[in-house]
């Protein structure tokens, strides 16, 4: 009876494989952490979102018109706009 080899897959494919893998976890976390700032900037200023769940298409736009007291505080809302990032919806 032959035993079956073992084969290792090639370095340069397994480190990329590695690399892609920690780049879509580090994006996640990102995300994740943006989000939470972003909601406790908005408790902080008495914002609170009156819907069933946050990051839906309706809760983006509830963001969208949002009228803030200051309209310096209005960047942090129109932050991820201007830098060509969006929120997507969905859970984290």
């Amino acid at each position: 009876m032959r035993s079956i080899a073992r084969r290792a897959a090639p370095a340069g494919a397994v480190n990329a494989v590695r690399d892609v893998c920690r780049a879509r976890t580090d994006a996640s976390d990102d995300l994740s952490r943006a989000k939470q700032r972003l909601n406790a900037f908005l408790l902080r200023n008495g914002y609170r979102y009156g819907g069933k769940a946050r990051w839906t298409p309706s809760h983006m736009a509830y963001l969208r018109e949002l009228q803030m007291a200051d309209p310096a505080q209005k960047v942090v809302l129109e932050e991820p706009e201007r830098s060509g990032d969006r929120l997507p919806t969905g859970s984290p």
